[in-house]
């Protein structure tokens, strides 16, 4: 039941995003429920809701360095223990496709406990792993901000509040919900070609 809810909740507010029926910080507890539940849930929701969840975590992070307030951002920058919002970017990139190709950004993968980064195949990630999904938006989110590091742990963050967060020791938190919404974004889940 509870599920049935969930998904009531996420329908209504994609609903009033698409008719513009409602502000954006009406619409921030949604992102921030989802991305702070089970990312596997959101394998077989629809591709325009998580692709509307994916342009809304854009669209705050957006809000947010226009406004040059850090509440509820989507996405962080942590320098010397302050919290920097990052250079907004396009909702219309696809950061599956990163665009680093020429010097390509030496990554290594938190692996321990529940910060393992699955490796089984997943369509609603366009047939990659979440593994391999992650290393393509990290490269491309590196490459936005304009971070440029020898090397950089990316660390699996489930139910954490925000999409992706940066760390000054070269640590850069992913969030695995933001993945599905990526790939919805990107038109590489399979939702993409049923929905259109």
């Amino acid at each position: 039941m509870r599920g049935i809810g969930a998904l009531t909740l996420l329908g209504f507010a994609a609903t009033l995003a698409a008719c513009g029926g409602t502000n954006n910080s009406a619409r921030t507890p949604v992102l921030r429920w989802v991305l702070t539940s089970d990312a596997e849930r959101l394998e077989f929701e629809p591709q325009p809701l998580l692709a509307d969840l994916f342009n809304e975590a854009v669209r705050g992070s957006r809000t947010e360095v226009a406004s040059g307030t850090k509440s509820t951002v989507p996405f962080l920058i942590i320098e010397n223990g302050q919290s920097v919002v990052p250079p907004s970017f396009d909702p219309r990139t696809d950061l599956l496709q990163p665009p680093d190709a020429g010097q390509p950004a030496q990554l290594t993968f938190g692996d321990r406990g529940e910060g393992r980064w699955p490796e089984s195949r997943r369509a609603a990630l366009g047939g990659l792993s979440e593994k391999e999904a992650a290393e393509q938006v990290a490269r491309s989110l590196l490459w936005l901000w304009g971070i440029q590091n020898e090397s950089t742990l990316v660390v699996r963050a489930p139910n954490a509040p925000y999409a992706a967060a940066y760390t000054d020791d070269g640590t850069l938190l992913l969030n695995p919900a933001f993945l599905y919404m990526a790939a919805a974004a990107s038109g590489i889940s399979p939702h993409a070609t049923e929905n259109q």
